[in-house]
């Protein structure tokens, strides 16, 4: 009712003041803040982005053949090729013969399912992610897809079905007790499992990634044996490097800029918004250390491996 009079009176006010003060908004806010949060299958920006600006169709690092490139030497051409460096050596690292089966858990946007094709490999994708089916769908329509989690395949159905399952950057995400159980019913003796990831050696300040010391005894126990493991952390850093750039000398300062300009430009709106700016700024740093080179190389380390089924 004060709105509706300040508004009959001829006072301006904002919308964003109205919202504030409108009790009908405050309705409206609590229900959005109490909707479940929209799953990245319905409609994935992050993908988006990464498509527009990269257009590899792939999600993973990038493999420098110079170790020591820094960040602001690197172009948006050099991580594409780095990208696609990397999917050629895990796909050299494979010993199955052409015309194999192979299984992509976790295949992002379907740049390795493309590449496998190539090699003359016959490739399933799988995620749970329905944006990235359709997107694969749309790019690669002979290409078989299984639209589930790793832990949710249908065991059965896929019984010695492949000679290798790859886990590029996706191992991290699954239970690998479980994932290496699972991998036991689709493949046969001799079949392999190539993982791209990495593993927590230190004290990292977040939990991604399995912790190194803990997979080994895992896999002990496990139908399989480990015939190769390389240490690319040093080739996957300029990645790093290139995101920490980016993320420091661009993403930082230009949120410093706009709430500077908010703040100049717009002072009672920064007021009401000051706790909330202060709190994406911390988000903000809170991400960029777990991208942080020399931080990720002392807590982690990226390994490729293959395992054999014996």
């Amino acid at each position: 009712m004060y709105l509706k009079n300040c508004e009959l009176k001829g006072m301006d006010m904002k919308p964003w003041l109205k919202k504030i003060l409108a009790p009908q908004h405050w309705l409206k806010a609590h229900k959005r803040k109490n909707k479940q949060p929209v799953s990245r299958g319905a409609a994935d920006p992050q993908l988006q982005l990464y498509d527009r600006i990269l257009q590899t169709d792939f999600l993973h690092y990038g493999y420098f053949d110079d170790p020591d490139l820094g960040g602001s030497s690197i172009s948006f051409d050099m991580l594409r090729h780095a990208q696609i460096r990397y999917a050629e050596h895990l796909l050299d690292t494979m010993q199955a013969p052409k015309n194999s089966r192979v299984l992509d858990v976790g295949c992002g946007m379907g740049g390795l399912l493309n590449m496998l094709v190539r090699r003359g490999y016959h490739p399933t994708g799988l995620t749970p992610d329905k944006n990235q089916i359709q997107y694969i769908q749309h790019k690669q329509p002979d290409v078989p897809l299984i639209h589930a989690r790793f832990q949710d395949i249908d065991a059965a159905s896929y019984q010695g079905a492949f000679e290798t399952i790859i886990f590029s950057e996706s191992f991290q995400y699954i239970d690998a007790s479980t994932a290496l159980h699972i991998c036991d019913g689709l493949l046969n003796k001799g079949n392999e499992i190539i993982i791209v990831d990495y593993f927590r050696t230190g004290d990292a300040h977040e939990a991604s990634g399995h912790r190194w010391a803990a997979f080994e005894k895992i896999l002990n126990d496990a139908p399989f044996t480990m015939t190769h493991r390389e240490d690319i952390s040093d080739h996957i850093r300029a990645t790093l490097n290139f995101a920490h750039f980016l993320a420091t000398r661009f993403g930082q300062s230009l949120f410093a800029f706009l709430t500077t300009k908010l703040e100049q430009k717009h002072p009672a709106k920064h007021y009401f918004l000051e706790e909330l700016l202060e709190e994406w700024e911390k988000k903000l740093s809170d991400n960029i250390k777990t991208i942080d080179p020399g931080h990720f190389c002392d807590t982690k380390r990226y390994y490729l491996l293959r395992l054999e089924k014996v």
